[in-house]
């Protein structure tokens, strides 16, 4: 009954943490990251990853449906994005504290383009963006647990002059977890959580755009749990996110240069977390079709309590990467980050990204 009670409360909370007696390092850097996976994260594109998240608050492309929504207001033509990406999270297992490692397949596939194409200057009408984004993650746990995810996206952006533009995003995530400990599966399904967002970009000159956004998520697990013979309801739990970003892009000398700061707190009916990061990026035009990117974090994850006392997980992580211009329509990005944390974590990504007029020049 005491298994069947801990499986059931993973799932129903959703936060994929299991109780441990053995205190060690390694148990933080791994639970506290992938926790975050069952709430309502997005993942980013390889430019943004090159850059350590830090132009999110202020890139103006595709990218901006799932980031901030004023940036689609400062775009004057469409663009159309592919992205892939592969990430690890280690660490150690809760229960025997063996090593242990998640692997996370995430892709997306974005849209922006005006409502009403202009030959000269933004949209009259603002941009409208919209897209998919998903990931797999399977982990070798003592508990096999695996988390499927995938969201629809919706955004506009509109510009009320020629330094500020506001946007407004909306996503509709579902969200599944599976785990497996013999003879029991314990599985919880979040189908209806929502995703709100709303942004505004400010242009204090031509080399300086600030940006900020602030987002709200919330949804409801449906848990079960179930034996070879049976299988029982064992009710839902509640689920929520907020955060903030804030950041700056400046140009000189060639350079693009950019740093951020994002808030974010996670909530469920049995624990709360909070998690921040300061992030700092340059983009450099290598030749007139080769950009170079690199870039530095700092996250902690604090103030959790997943069974074992108050964890908190901090560590660095540097980035890079480079943007290549294939075709006159055709730009492809890699972006990598290393991160301090478990066993030495990577993320890789790589996007495919299409620029386009609508308009006849």
């Amino acid at each position: 009954m005491m298994q069947v009670r801990k499986i059931a409360g993973v799932v129903a909370a959703g936060a994929l943490l299991f109780a441990g007696s053995v205190v060690a390092d390694g148990r933080e850097d791994y639970y506290t990251q992938t926790s975050q996976l069952s709430y309502f994260n997005t993942p980013e594109n390889a430019r943004t990853i090159g850059m350590a998240g830090s132009s999110v608050a202020t890139s103006s492309d595709s990218s901006s449906v799932v980031g901030n929504p004023a940036g689609l207001g400062f775009m004057k033509d469409a663009d159309v994005s592919l992205t892939y990406a592969r990430n690890n999270i280690s660490g150690n297992d809760a229960d025997t504290f063996a090593d242990v490692q998640s692997e996370i397949d995430s892709g997306q596939v974005l849209a922006a383009m005006p409502i009403v194409p202009t030959l000269d200057g933004t949209p009259k009408y603002g941009n409208i963006g919209f897209g998919w984004t998903g990931f797999n993650a399977d982990s070798d746990d003592s508990e096999n647990t695996e988390l499927k995810n995938y969201s629809l996206n919706l955004a506009y952006g509109k510009d009320l002059s020629d330094q500020l533009a506001v946007g407004y995003a909306l996503a509709y995530n579902q969200n599944k977890i599976k785990a497996f400990s013999a003879p029991l599966v314990a599985t919880a399904k979040l189908d209806d959580g929502v995703r709100q967002e709303i942004g505004a970009q400010y242009k204090a000159s031509k080399a300086t755009t600030y940006g900020v956004s602030t987002h709200y998520g919330f949804g409801s697990f449906d848990a079960n749990v179930a034996n070879m013979s049976e299988s029982a309801n064992i009710g839902s739990a509640d689920i929520g996110n907020w955060g903030m970003d804030v950041g700056v892009g400046h140009t000189a000398g060639g350079t693009l240069y950019t740093a951020s700061m994002d808030y974010n707190r996670y909530n469920n009916e049995s624990d709360d977390f909070n998690a921040w990061s300061f992030r700092t990026g340059l983009e450099r035009s290598l030749t007139d079709y080769l950009k170079g990117r690199l870039g530095y974090r700092y996250t902690a994850l604090t103030n959790a309590d997943f069974g074992y006392g108050n964890e908190n997980s901090k560590y660095n992580a540097v980035s890079f990467g480079l943007g290549v211009q294939l075709a006159k329509h055709l730009m492809a990005d890699y972006g990598a980050e290393y991160r301090a944390s478990g066993d030495g974590d990577w993320l890789h990504s790589i996007t495919l990204s299409v620029p386009f007029s609508l308009c006849n020049n």
